[in-house]
């Protein structure tokens, strides 16, 4: 039997093996960053922007945070979020909190493990002892908390949610560049910096809990909007019972009445009953439960300001889209309507809809007249009532659940008729 040369297998005291295999690890864990990006926000499906911010991601991951080193966190930091800016979906806001909320927890233990847990023999770096359990841990645990709070939910968070995880970051990046610029490792006591960074890295995971919360909040909002609106749904064909009841009981009188009376006296009195809600036929605008609400809803509210409002629905009972953003969509779209429709005369409100399924695309067209557009510094519609931290003219929730989709938001004001149309692919 000819022997085997074991010689020609490395052997595990080898240290250019064990290298080889750290740097395995070092590529594979390189993508625990991108994977808590996309669940703060939507990469396009584009094979170069995933690859660019995967490469990204993985220098991320390794890049040298030295004490006394101004250089890397904010040059990186640009990098990284220039590539979210190209390679993501959603509104600027989101995009820059999701760059701070990726590259936060990364510069934090960073700094932590390359000045505490790392040190230099000649020209070769040498990790210590819990450098690579902290790096490692760290990010398994910031990967399984997102997955746990925030798998299952794409986070179409309003502007000033967006904005307030910013302004929640800042003093934590500022703490960072503090440690960078201002400490020393020479110093006799590094137990302050030290635990000032672990306190950074606790903070990143607060702010994945805020997150959580925020779109938490966001869903109970639009359920509760959706809520009401069906509850002045079934309250209406309540109402409408109740007349049919009401007229039933008091039939017999009202032949008898009719019994009594001729000529113009009995059509008056026959047309007047004739006029009941009662008699009136109920609305159904589409065979979709949902749209048909907000629809419901919204020709109440316009029957009440005295404006005209033309329906043209053609919505299927089964769509791809979840009921929270079509009441979002339809009913953003109509309130806006509605409200710049309420500033003309009585005799010139009109609002028109038309909704359709057709070819793989829900499309919706609305037209409404107008008086007057306010526009804010950027260029953007806003709203014309006097609370405006309140109150919005709803475009950019209706921007961000098309952009989810994958569709498209068009609009023009014309001379006197403003029209939205916008589609999704279903």
């Amino acid at each position: 039997m000819r022997a085997v040369d074991f010689s020609l297998f490395p052997r595990i005291s080898d240290w250019e093996f064990w290298s080889s295999v750290l740097n395995v690890i070092k590529i594979a864990a390189g993508i625990l960053p991108f994977l808590l990006l996309k669940k703060l926000i939507q990469v396009r499906r584009s094979k170069v922007s995933v690859a660019l911010l995967v490469l990204l991601c993985e220098i991320l991951m390794w890049l040298p945070c030295y004490v006394g080193d101004v250089t890397n966190l904010p040059v990186m930091f640009l990098a990284f979020t220039a590539a979210i800016l190209f390679g993501c979906e959603g509104t600027r806001q989101q995009k820059l909190a999701a760059a701070v909320l990726t590259a936060g927890p990364a510069f934090s233990v960073n700094v932590l493990t390359d000045n505490y847990f790392l040190e230099f023999d000649g020209m070769r770096s040498v990790p210590l002892s819990g450098y690579w359990e902290i790096r490692l841990g760290y990010w398994a645990v910031m990967c399984l908390l997102a997955r746990k709070l925030l798998s299952g939910r794409r986070y179409d968070l309003p502007g000033k949610f967006w904005n307030l995880l910013i302004l929640l970051s800042v003093p934590v990046l500022g703490m960072l560049g503090a440690l960078v610029v201002f400490s020393s490792l020479e110093v006799e006591n590094p137990w302050l910096d030290v635990s000032v960074s672990l306190l950074c890295m606790l903070y990143w995971t607060g702010m994945i809990l805020t997150v959580h919360v925020l779109g938490r909040q966001q869903e109970l909002e639009r359920s509760e909007h959706f809520y009401q609106m069906r509850q002045q749904y079934y309250n209406a064909m309540e109402q409408q019972q109740k007349e049919v009841r009401r007229l039933r009981h008091d039939m017999k009188n009202h032949l008898t009445a009719l019994s009594g009376l001729s000529g113009q006296e009995r059509e008056a009195y026959l047309a007047e009953i004739l006029d009941a809600p009662a008699f009136s036929p109920g609305r159904t605008y589409c065979e979709n439960k949902t749209a048909n609400v907000v629809l419901c809803a919204k020709a109440d509210q316009a029957l009440a300001q005295e404006t005209v409002f033309e329906a043209d629905t053609a919505i299927p009972d089964s769509i791809s889209v979840d009921p929270m953003d079509l009441c979002a969509l339809l009913g953003n779209v109509l309130d806006n309507a509605l409200e710049a429709a309420a500033r003309l005369p009585a005799d010139q409100r009109h609002i028109s809809l038309s909704a359709r399924v057709e070819k793989g695309l829900f499309a919706v067209k609305v037209s409404n007249t107008y008086l007057f557009l306010e526009r804010g510094i950027d260029g953007r519609l806003s709203t014309l009532k006097k609370d405006r931290k309140n109150h919005g003219y709803g475009l950019a929730s209706v921007e961000e659940i098309v952009e989810r989709y994958g569709g498209r938001l068009e609009y023009e004001a014309k001379e006197k008729e403003f029209e939205l149309f916008f589609y999704l692919p279903v």
